[in-house]
């Protein structure tokens, strides 16, 4: 079992060697942050990484676990966002809560990564550290407000699906394009059922992430695979002229498709 990372809290009433409860909570939260800015979240929940209490300036939390070298990716990009203040919800939520709040007995955290032995060239210690305080909650809070979060359904080309922890590559009617993780309890399932429309148009259902400023997606899960075909406009015209001009748009185009199916079935 090989160590992954150090975390350090110290400042407020924290004494040396001494591990308040409320910290276990913390580290639980930090490294749920972690494992959303990569595609393996779920190995995070499976693996039970396990904490280990030394050090006696400040007090210090060694965390372990057999799957460290396959984590040392995300590490790496959540303390590359960290720096650049670009957390995603789970890593604001992780900051708002537990940095510089009346409810946190500590002054700051520090985390540290620990590079693997094996590496013939580690990074530099320096580069390896981050710290959460005052300062740094308060310039995340100026440079990204909190994300809008809701639920919706988009229509999307498939360029791929699936791999070891099922992601889905998508482009967008727009222009747009990205990878976005699976979700659910049948996510290779549902990464086949996906990949068996291949470079076709699709209506999934997702939980979304938005940014407050630019209204542009930061984050996006797949949640499931919607039902719906695909009707050239021209069999719209034809079959519905007598109800135009109408306003094209995904939700009237649905309505007429569906009142066509009412008459067909009547």
């Amino acid at each position: 079992m090989d160590k992954l990372l150090e975390i350090k809290i110290g400042g407020g009433g924290v004494h040396s060697g001494w591990l308040p409860l409320s910290a276990l909570a913390m580290v639980r939260d930090l490294l749920e942050a972690i494992a959303e800015e990569g595609t393996d979240d779920e190995i995070w929940k499976s693996i039970e990484p396990q904490i280990e209490v030394v050090g006696k300036g400040s007090t210090v939390l060694a965390v372990h676990t057999p799957f460290a070298r396959k984590l040392r990716t995300q590490v790496k990009s959540f303390r590359s966002k960290a720096k650049r203040h670009v957390l995603g919800p789970q890593g604001r939520d992780f900051v708002k809560k537990h940095v510089a709040t009346k409810s946190a007995t500590w002054a700051y955290v520090t985390m540290v990564e620990v590079p693997d032995p094996q590496e013939a060239k580690a990074t530099p210690e320096k580069e390896r550290i981050l710290r959460f305080d005052a300062r740094y909650k308060e310039l995340l809070l100026l440079k990204q407000p909190a994300a809008i979060h809701g639920f919706d359904e988009v229509y999307v080309t498939v360029v791929r699906a699936g791999g070891d922890t099922p992601t889905v590559t998508l482009n967008f009617l727009n222009g747009g394009s990205g990878t976005y993780p699976i979700r659910g309890k049948d996510r290779r399932g549902l990464a086949k059922q996906i990949a068996s429309h291949l470079y076709d148009t699709v209506r999934l259902s997702v939980e979304v992430w938005w940014n407050s400023r630019t209204l542009e997606v930061e984050n996006m899960h797949i949640l499931d695979l919607l039902a719906w075909r695909d009707v050239h406009l021209a069999q719209v015209y034809r079959d519905h002229g007598n109800l135009l001009p109408i306003r094209l748009t995904v939700d009237s185009v649905e309505e007429l498709l569906a009142e066509r199916e009412e008459d067909r079935s009547g």
